[in-house]
């Protein structure tokens, strides 16, 4: 986060702790050889961005909340201590080669609706769409947190509804069901 590195000078003590784990850290580099850790599933993490901005998926500056990406809080944080291979992808990678869906297991979208985050107006696009429709249709995880998929468009909101078997009440459904009236003729 910045500061003065003459600082720590004044600390001998951390300055050789500092060069311990440096050191225990370059040992294990050394002893894996480059070798891939095991990995159970690979995991991708969707939206506007993917690799290009991975890291604003999980901003923590001066452990500030940060509005634009709360959701992701615990998320990115499960997944680096996890047994899976994590990767970043847009939704502009899905749209130039939706084959880049076959070789991921499950794919995460957080955030809130119509932001970068969860990806707002690419869910117009059916090459997107029907490109994540047919990875679960397939077999493929999808896990959502906050409003994944969310944008208001052909009467839907959240636009994998469908997939997840869940929708968002914005006030333009209201109508589509009747009410339940309990009648008591004998009442009056």
């Amino acid at each position: 986060y910045g500061g003065y590195l003459k600082l720590a000078l004044e600390f001998p003590e951390f300055m050789e702790y500092i060069q311990s784990v440096c050191d225990e850290f370059r040992l294990l580099y050394q002893n894996i050889k480059g070798t891939t850790p095991y990995c159970v599933k690979t995991v991708a993490v969707l939206n506007a961005w993917g690799k290009c901005r991975s890291w604003g998926c999980h901003m923590v500056h001066h452990a500030l909340y940060q509005k634009q990406n709360y959701s992701y809080a615990g998320v990115i944080e499960a997944l680096s201590g996890a047994p899976f291979d994590v990767k970043f992808i847009s939704f502009e990678d899905i749209k130039a080669d939706p084959a880049i869906l076959d070789g991921i297991d499950v794919i995460i979208n957080v955030g809130d609706g119509d932001t970068a985050h969860t990806g707002g107006l690419y869910w117009e696009d059916e090459t997107i769409a029907s490109a994540i429709k047919g990875f679960v249709h397939r077999g493929g995880g999808i896990i959502g947190v906050g409003e994944p998929a969310g944008h208001q468009y052909q009467g839907r909101y959240l636009q994998l509804a469908g997939v997840m078997g869940v929708e968002k009440e914005t006030g333009f459904t209201l109508n589509y069901d009747k009410y339940n009236w309990d009648e008591h003729p004998d009442h009056f």
